[in-house]
C-alpha cells in the first residue's frame, strides 16, 4: 500500500506543476497578446505615415514625368529657339509623320485580323445565307443613315460598290442588303 500512496502523491504533485505551468505560459501569451495590439496600433501608424507618403511621391513623380517627346522637343527648343517658326515646323512634321503612318497602320491591322481569325485571303466559301442581327454589327447606328444624305456622304465609304475593289466598301453593302432584303 506504501507505493500506491507515493504514485498518488507523485501522480497529484505532476498534474500541480503541469497546471502551474498551464497558468504561467497563459498568462505570458496573454501579456504578449496585450503587447502585440500596442505594437500593430504603433505599426498601423507607421504604415499609414508611409502610404500617405507614396502618395505624394506619386503626385511630384506624375507632375515631373517627361516623356522621350518632351525631351527631344525640349532639346529642339534649345538649339533652335521656341519661336513661332519652330512650333509650325513641329506641326508639318508630325503632320507628315501621321500622314505615312497611316497606310502601315492599315496594313499591319489587316494582317493581324487576319492571322488572329486563321484563314487565308485565298480560302474560299460555299455561298450560304447567314442571317446576322443588325444591332451584333451596327455599334454606332450607322447603318441607319442613306449613304447618299450629307451624314452618309461623310460617315460612309466614298467609293462605290466594286467585288474584288480594295478596300471594300462594307459598310454601304450592308446597308443596301438591309434595305433590298
Amino acid at each position: 500500500m506504501a507505493l500506491d500512496i507515493n504514485e498518488g502523491f507523485k501522480s497529484v504533485s505532476d498534474k500541480i506543476t503541469t497546471n502551474k505551468k498551464y497558468k504561467k505560459i497563459k498568462e505570458d501569451v496573454d501579456e504578449l497578446k496585450k503587447k502585440a495590439g500596442s505594437s500593430f496600433e504603433q505599426s498601423k501608424d507607421k504604415i499609414s505615415g508611409q502610404l500617405s507618403n507614396l502618395k505624394d511621391y506619386k503626385k511630384r513623380f506624375q507632375k515631373n514625368g517627361r516623356t522621350q517627346l518632351d525631351r527631344l522637343l525640349e532639346l529642339n527648343f534649345l538649339s533652335t529657339g521656341s519661336g513661332s517658326n519652330t512650333k509650325n515646323y513641329l506641326k508639318r512634321i508630325f503632320v507628315k509623320a501621321i500622314q505615312e503612318l497611316l497606310p502601315k497602320i492599315q496594313e499591319i491591322l489587316n494582317e493581324e485580323i487576319i492571322k488572329s481569325i486563321g484563314c487565308s485571303e485565298d480560302q474560299e466559301f460555299v455561298p450560304q445565307t447567314f442571317y446576322i442581327r443588325v444591332k451584333s454589327i451596327d455599334l454606332l447606328n450607322l447603318l441607319k443613315d442613306d449613304p447618299t444624305s450629307d451624314t452618309g456622304k461623310v460617315l460612309y465609304e466614298s467609293s462605290d460598290i466594286l467585288y474584288g475593289q480594295y478596300p471594300f466598301p462594307m459598310n454601304k453593302q450592308l446597308y443596301d442588303l438591309i434595305q433590298n432584303i
